[in-house]
């Protein structure tokens, strides 16, 4: 069973860009799909969301952390740069590798 984030409200959004970027932090989001991936920098909000998540240190934080990850590798190979997920995804698995739970949500989802 695979979390999937759910649409972000409008005090994530504010917590994730700042309160001075909220207007384009709203530009962000469309109907729970991503605009332009590249221009806005969503991958970016998408990976510290995960990385928020995978601090928490606990199974339902990682789980979530790993739908998170999908839509970022979703959107890397809707730009046509599945290399620059490759080398995303290895280095995010060796900077945790100690954590057996989280690598077994990466697996059930299918990273």
């Amino acid at each position: 069973m695979t979390n999937t984030p759910s649409q972000p409200t409008e005090s994530d959004i504010r917590r994730w860009t700042g309160e001075a970027s909220f207007e384009r932090g709203q530009r962000y989001f469309e109907h729970g799909h991503i605009l332009n991936p590249r221009r806005l920098g969503d991958t970016r909000l998408y990976r510290e969301q995960a990385e928020r998540l995978i601090a928490a240190r606990n199974r339902g934080s990682y789980a979530t952390a790993a739908a998170y990850l999908v839509r970022v590798r979703d959107l890397y190979h809707r730009l046509g740069e599945p290399d620059t997920w490759q080398q995303l995804i290895a280095e995010l698995r060796e900077r945790h590798r100690r954590l057996r739970a989280l690598k077994e949500e990466l697996h059930n989802a299918g990273l």
